[in-house]
């Protein structure tokens, strides 16, 4: 707008009427951008948009969209819109990535898989408020993209946690209960002589894993299969020649039902794999009024936690929580800038 426009609107509204236009676009402007800004990067990330930029560094639209069917005037409505917002950079139908945008792909570790993970609960809303639908009924999170969003965040603090506890303590195979897309084992098991084991009730997440495991040729010391983790036979029968379990932030999705059914649980694992040692990784709760003060992203986490009806604990209440099942803490790590928690039980 130049500065004659600017002198014809205030002619016509006021200028008070100006400042209050200006007040409003400033205040509301953020929301929807990042709205939709994050709704576009998901489906970029999931056409394989961003992969194709990371190997060639440029991406020419004509030729992406005619090789993967994609359709060309949404994709250029798209990626002309993150150029306005300098996350992309453009020369003709050729696009590249901005400042904005290597800054953004370099630090956003699986976040825009956990938007989209968690996104058909979001569109929703409104129907899950009124009760005209139920989570888990009607409307489902995507699990493949919990499991491979976990996996990305975990190689932060959790990996490099859990491998220090292995090294320690020398253990040679692990089973991961609730492994998901078993990003967590081939990170673990790669670099070291470690065999694991994993079993996820995600039919979906497994033979994501399944496909990742071949790709990293480790057929012979990763091994993956659908179950229950409640099944305690089905648990026994993937591997009982273990030196430890783990749980990488999975008991906290059972708490909905109440703290009983976890603490049942951890008593058949003790029971059924006697004089191993458990890894239990987790999230802790924080009371709203703290994170009002540090409005960190464990406020995300809690929200899409609540929706999904998951529960978190504190600390404190973890500790509880072992303690009914029979387990003695013989370590614990946490991170409360993280929400996380380690706990080496025996």
């Amino acid at each position: 707008m130049n500065l004659r426009q600017i002198f014809d609107l205030i002619q016509k509204t006021g200028i008070l009427q100006l400042i209050k236009i200006k007040k409003f676009h400033d205040s509301t402007l953020t929301y929807a951008r990042n709205f939709m800004t994050s709704y576009c990067l998901c489906a970029l990330f999931n056409v394989g948009f961003f992969d194709e930029l990371s190997k060639k560094k440029t991406v020419n639209l004509d030729i992406f969209s005619a090789n993967r069917n994609i359709n060309d005037k949404i994709l250029t409505a798209i990626c002309d819109y993150l150029f306005v917002l300098r996350i992309l950079n453009k020369r003709e139908r050729n696009y590249i990535l901005g400042a904005k945008g290597k800054s953004l792909l370099k630090f956003s570790v699986g976040t825009f898989d956990f938007i989209y993970a968690y996104a058909p609960l979001f569109e929703n809303l409104d129907s899950l408020l009124r009760n005209d639908k139920k989570y888990n009924v009607d409307v489902f999170r995507r699990n493949k993209y919990v499991a491979k969003a976990t996996a990305e965040v975990s190689q932060f603090i959790p990996i490099p946690i859990v491998k220090d506890i292995i090294r320690k303590r020398n253990f040679k195979s692990i089973l991961d209960i609730g492994c998901g897309s078993a990003e967590f084992l081939l990170q673990i098991c790669e670099d070291s002589n470690l065999t694991g084991y994993g079993i996820d009730i995600s039919k979906e997440a497994i033979s994501y894993a399944e496909g990742l495991i071949n790709e990293k040729s480790l057929n012979h010391r990763v091994h993956v299969k659908a179950g229950d983790i409640f099944d305690i036979e089905q648990l026994k029968s993937t591997s009982e020649n273990i030196d430890v379990i783990s749980s990488m932030f999975v008991l906290h999705e059972f708490l909905s039902r109440g703290q009983d059914i976890v603490i049942d649980l951890l008593k058949k694992i003790k029971r059924s794999f006697p004089n191993k040692y458990l890894i239990v990784c987790e999230l802790s709760r924080f009371a709203p009024s703290l994170l009002r003060k540090h409005p960190s992203s464990i406020a995300e986490h809690h929200l899409f936690h609540a929706l999904s009806e998951q529960g978190l604990l504190t600390v404190e209440e973890w500790r509880g929580v072992f303690k009914k099942a029979g387990y003695s803490l013989i370590e614990e790590k946490r991170y409360d800038f993280a929400g996380q928690a380690y706990f080496v039980l025996t």
